[in-house]
């Protein structure tokens, strides 16, 4: 996350949490009221990374943050808190595989209402794919190909999301499972939705990436290839991002993982 602040892409405001103590405690709750964080999103990490780590992305109350805090670091990770924003409710999530030898661009792109964890993890097959040709000159969109998901392949993929939110409901307790028999993991994710007020899943069509996210997208990411050329050990990097739901749509960048480092990377560049 230093990486892409560095390099001037937007991410969302973040605090990094390496003790806690009663007193820390207190002066960061005191710190993220004052900030109107009415709740925080908190995500968590450890070095080297671990293939089975823990998902982040959940919204907390500040009255119960100290003691999740205090979980995540007695693991032996560190706690990374954030502006809130809901993973329920982004209206694309894309991932970027970027090389930068060549300055070309792999776009994969899940819809409003999913996330793009859900492409992280290998939980949802993209809706969309998009090959670029990034050129530094100016922000325009080489398009080399495009394609999208069949409309039934869609309905799959918003059943595996309702289901997978549904799961996620009933383990933190959002919603209550009276009878898996009579209410399927589907319609629980469903009603927890209707309950939160997300309603931008669409159950019955993918509305395709508009050319207007893609240009902001393309104006945020153009300059990369150049930018990472330094690096001799990766030729590729895998970028994430989200385009929030907000009064004024905007990209916030999550991560940029090496392939050939993901796992190993702490052990071999300690500080």
């Amino acid at each position: 996350m230093f990486e892409l602040c560095h390099m001037g892409l937007p991410i969302l405001d973040t605090i990094v949490v390496t003790r806690w103590t009663d007193e820390d405690a207190k002066e960061m709750v005191s710190y993220i009221a004052l900030r109107g964080w009415p709740q925080v999103m908190v995500r968590s990490d450890q070095n080297p990374e671990t293939p089975n780590s823990p998902r982040g992305g959940r919204l907390f109350e500040l009255n119960t943050l100290s003691s999740v805090v205090a979980n995540i670091l007695s693991a032996g990770r560190i706690a990374i808190l954030m502006e809130p924003a809901n993973k329920y409710d982004n209206l694309y999530g894309v991932n970027v595989l970027l090389e930068s030898h060549t300055g070309q661009a792999l776009l994969e792109i899940v819809g409003p209402g999913f996330d793009a964890t859900d492409l992280n993890r290998g939980d949802i097959s993209p809706h969309e794919s998009i090959c670029l040709h990034i050129k530094d000159d100016v922000v325009t969109c080489h398009v080399a190909q495009r394609s999208t998901i069949s409309h039934d392949e869609y309905i799959e993929t918003v059943r595996q999301r309702l289901s997978k939110i549904g799961r996620e409901a009933i383990k933190h307790g959002a919603i209550s499972c009276h009878n898996l028999a009579t209410e399927s993991l589907e319609e629980m994710g469903l009603r927890y939705l209707r309950s939160a007020g997300c309603t931008l899943l669409n159950p019955a069509e993918y509305r395709q990436f508009p050319r207007q996210f893609l240009v902001r997208l393309v104006s945020h990411i153009r300059d990369l290839p150049w930018m990472l050329r330094a690096s001799k050990e990766d030729t590729e990097y895998i970028i994430s991002a989200s385009a929030l739901n907000s009064a004024r749509p905007k990209f916030v960048f999550w991560d940029i993982v090496r392939p050939s480092t993901k796992y190993g990377f702490g052990q071999r560049n300690r500080p």
